[in-house]
């Protein structure tokens, strides 16, 4: 004699067990795709910061450009800032698209910009943000560009 096995129980606990790897595969889909959102809204930020960053050092090459005795007369005890739309720094800040801080810095003499005895002006250019990832609002993220200046009118004498 034959014995009937049911097989309702198992049906029951393959469906469950399939339900269960559904949803770890829609997890993992869910978590890539906010991931590679996340990644590339950052991109986005980090490539504006750098379009500003030389926007600001295009702004201090104009200003050397114009008039040299303006360029040196920036302190470089002093951090400035160049807000949205502005070509001359200024000791106060705000943010550029609600997001950015441009800062400028100026250092004379810097050992990395001696070449020969022409006297040189090294200019920061330094973007700061935050985003979801910074804790208490802190701007965590920059993107800094350094430049040598000097008189171009200047011409060292050949030696």
């Amino acid at each position: 004699m034959r014995k009937h096995v049911s097989s309702q129980g198992q049906t029951i606990i393959e469906v469950v067990i399939a339900l269960a790897v559904g949803i770890l595969l829609l997890t993992g889909i869910t978590v890539a795709v906010t991931t590679s959102l996340n990644n590339a809204h950052y991109s986005k930020e980090q490539n504006q910061a750098s379009q500003l960053a030389q926007e600001g050092i295009d702004a201090m090459r104009s200003i050397r450009d114009s008039s040299y005795t303006t360029f040196i007369g920036y302190s470089p005890s002093t951090q400035y800032c160049l807000n949205d739309g502005q070509t001359i720094p200024e000791i106060s800040c705000s943010q550029i698209d609600q997001t950015f801080t441009r800062t400028v810095a100026f250092s004379d003499n810097d050992p990395s910009c001696a070449i020969d005895a022409t006297t040189y002006r090294k200019v920061t250019v330094a973007v700061t943000w935050s985003d979801g990832r910074c804790s208490d609002g802190a701007l965590c993220h920059n993107v800094t560009l350094a430049s040598c200046f000097s008189d171009y009118l200047v011409v060292p004498t050949p030696q």
